[in-house]
């Protein structure tokens, strides 16, 4: 797992990365392991020490990679598990690669203890064996799509590229994360699993109350308000297609004027207003709105079909110093530059 918060002082530090392991960390692998302690306390050591050092290894992994990208990284070992705490990736890529990082070194000491454990009853071979069953179990349990696990946040992180917003984004993995958590909690409390269950159902519940928190945020209560601003995009849309551009123009202004409006629903606004006006011949309209989207391709051509057409040689000497000319096509610019030139 990891996290952006702030611990308290490190016990000890691991190739520079400060470490802290709590009594509760130690108390609940005891509890775990408690009748392999009566069997033989040994290998119930072994087994505490190999876990322990597992959940190290994973958060190691996550606290090295965002080191990687300087972001100030702290271990902290509690309860069944760990985090690294860490300031904000700058990137969603980096986002990725840091939770990635966890899993995936859990995967290579699952198959370096594999290999060096021998079909022998001795301790060590023992203890290799459990080694690579327990980073494989630590491995997969973090890949469920179940915030706060690794599986959980890289969940968290698609989502909110696939659907644009991360408010939207969060949600959802909230959402997943309830419901799988739930169910796969009932499911283990039926078969007697109760640790299992327990944990689970304490990461269904964090998911429900993260969602609960989310949707009292004001842009969230906002956007629950005025739902309508993405269907009335879409009916602008149709209009537009069905060449009913008045239509489209009115159900855009009507869209625009909502109270809840995202930067990527008024670029869509802007688009379907400029291509919408300029389909009536309201150049002026169409040219206003295109310049709102400076670095649209689309756009940049209504701008100079708007410029040609309204025929100012002074606003088109303006277009032609601006980036969005450097998005049009050879021959459009060419008859830019020949309207620029009239009156120089």
């Amino acid at each position: 797992m990891f996290d952006q918060n702030v611990p308290n002082r490190p016990l000890f530090s691991i190739l520079g990365i400060p470490v802290t392991v709590t009594f509760w960390h130690i108390a609940v692998l005891g509890m775990m392991l408690f009748d392999r302690f009566r069997v033989d306390f040994k290998l119930g050591l072994g087994m505490m020490l190999l876990v322990s050092l597992s959940v190290l290894a994973h958060e190691m992994g996550h606290a090295l990679v965002s080191r990687h990208f300087g972001l100030d990284p702290y271990v902290i070992l509690l309860g069944f598990g760990g985090v690294t705490y860490h300031q904000p990736a700058k990137k969603p890529r980096d986002d990725f690669l840091i939770v990635a990082a966890g899993p995936t070194v859990n995967f290579l000491l699952f198959f370096l203890f594999r290999y060096l454990a021998q079909p022998t009853d001795s301790l060590r071979d023992q203890l290799f064996a459990w080694g690579s069953v327990a980073n494989l179990f630590w491995a997969v349990y973090n890949l469920l799509p179940i915030v706060p696990l690794d599986g959980g946040q890289i969940t968290r992180i698609a989502l909110r590229k696939w659907l644009k917003t991360p408010l939207t984004g969060d949600r959802w993995a909230f959402r997943i994360g309830l419901g799988l958590g739930g169910m796969l909690a009932v499911l283990f409390l039926v078969k007697g699993m109760m640790f299992a269950a327990v944990i689970l159902g304490m990461a269904a519940l964090q998911n429900y109350n993260a969602l609960r928190s989310l949707e009292a945020q004001p842009l969230a209560k906002a956007e629950a308000v005025h739902p309508q601003v993405r269907q009335l995009i879409e009916q602008a849309r149709q209009f537009y297609l069905q060449q009913r551009y008045d239509d489209a123009i009115r159900l855009s202004h009507q869209a625009r004027a909502e109270a809840y409006v995202s930067n990527d629903e008024i670029r869509q606004i802007w688009h379907l207003l400029s291509l919408s006006s300029a389909r009536v011949l309201a150049w002026e309209d169409a040219l206003r709105y295109a310049e709102r989207v400076p670095d649209s391709p689309d756009l940049a051509k209504i701008q100079a079909i708007c410029l040609l057409n309204i025929a100012d040689a002074g606003r088109a000497r303006r277009f032609l110093a601006m980036p969005a000319a450097l998005l049009l096509p050879t021959e459009t610019i060419e008859q830019l530059q020949a309207l620029a030139r009239t009156n120089a």
